[in-house]
């Protein structure tokens, strides 16, 4: 299986991209909808692959290809229906931000990159004259929207922050691209400018999809590589008790401190514990 994970992504992916740039050039419907079912057959193979591999993250891994399902599935309704494609498009990044969260954990510090990209996106929803929604409820779906993909693309980015791994560069980078053409659809949709922006959005859309399809065939990164500010704080944890729980001896002895048993005083307590509140605290 490990050997045809990379072959089969290459295929699957390239012709998915392939049908892209077809897609761009002739706008054809079905064209579409089979670029959308390879970077899904891509994004399955990738799951069979992390599922035998790495059990300890299969929900992850069965979410983030849920996800993938929905953003196929969109494309096939939003020719149809565009509420009924962007309310699927939604449940998409609801996956992928649940994904993304159970790799690690949420943060008050992740809405941080969310807030700076949602805020000049709704103003220039809400005010900017080059936009027509046609009406109110309209403009409050894609507010609702935007919240929700920011909110994905934001955790995205503090992931890879936090921990740099191909597998959260390669999540990020895909989110990231998803963004922007949600923001060339948008254009697309209600600009009053003549632009070909629904080219920029296929241009933008089909490798975003694509790099968070091949993410998990990049899981392994995510596993070997651990949090280095966790990692330290362990380190310091330890030292601090044998501080505490240790005293020096009056020999020379092969190790630097020994236990005798015996109980350290108050004042070597608390000193132990303002010193650990410091490394805790610049961690």
């Amino acid at each position: 299986m490990k050997k045809l994970v990379l072959p089969l992504n290459i295929i699957f992916l390239g012709l998915s991209l392939a049908c892209d740039t077809a897609l761009i050039i002739t706008h054809l419907y079905p064209i579409k909808i089979t670029a959308s079912v390879f970077f899904m057959l891509a994004a399955a193979v990738n799951m069979i692959y992390a599922l035998k591999y790495f059990p300890d993250k299969k929900l992850p891994s069965v979410i983030l290809t849920v996800g993938v399902f929905f953003a196929m599935s969109a494309d096939i309704a939003i020719n149809l229906n565009f509420i009924a494609g962007a309310a699927i498009f939604a449940l998409g990044h609801i996956c992928y931000f649940i994904a993304y969260s159970l790799m690690q954990k949420p943060r008050p510090t992740d809405f941080i990159p969310a807030i700076i990209i949602f805020i000049p996106i709704v103003l220039f929803m809400m005010f900017s004259p080059l936009l027509d929604f046609g009406s109110s409820l309209m403009k409050i779906i894609g507010i609702s929207y935007a919240v929700i993909i920011c909110i994905m693309t934001g955790k995205a980015i503090m992931n890879f922050i936090r921990i740099k791994n191909k597998f959260n560069l390669i999540l990020a980078l895909g989110s990231v691209l998803f963004l922007i053409s949600d923001i060339m659809l948008l254009m697309a949709y209600f600009s009053k400018i003549d632009f070909p922006f629904s080219n920029f959005c296929l241009a933008l859309y089909y490798p975003g999809q694509c790099l968070i399809a091949n993410g998990l065939a990049h899981i392994k990164t995510a596993i070997t590589e651990k949090n280095p500010c966790r990692l330290t704080r362990i380190f310091y944890y330890r030292l601090l008790r044998a501080i505490v729980h240790s005293r020096p001896s009056h020999k020379a002895q092969p190790t630097a401190f020994i236990s005798k048993g015996r109980k350290p005083s108050a004042s070597a307590r608390i000193s132990a514990f303002k010193y650990g509140c410091c490394i805790f605290t610049f961690v």
